[in-house]
């Protein structure tokens, strides 16, 4: 029989679904325009997916890695939060992220 761990996914509470509901309802999510500047003037995808080293060639950060935010967000993750790794993933360069946050 197997337990189960703490590292295991657990549902969310129902505060967080009407929390993260309540995000839905609040902010502008029909408005795509971050998507579009996102994609806009794309020249080539990124090298090695989009991982960043050091001088030194130590990892420092990887577009890749927010991959998996793609569609509607989980009921247990914020929305909002959700929009940005999702922006993150499809980032095309480090000035077109900074324009998405900044805007």
């Amino acid at each position: 029989m197997t337990t189960p761990s703490e590292l295991d996914p657990k549902p969310a509470t129902e505060a967080t679904r009407l929390a993260n509901a309540q995000v839905l309802r609040d902010l502008p999510f029909d408005d795509t325009f971050d998507f579009e500047l996102i994609s806009r003037g794309l020249v080539a995808p990124l090298i090695d997916g989009g991982l960043v080293k050091g001088d030194k060639g130590q990892f420092i950060f990887s577009y890749d890695a927010y991959g998996f935010a793609d569609g509607d967000a989980p009921d247990t993750v914020n929305p909002s939060l959700w929009r940005q790794a999702t922006l993150m993933g499809r980032a095309v360069d480090c000035s077109s992220w900074l324009i998405v946050c900044t805007r």
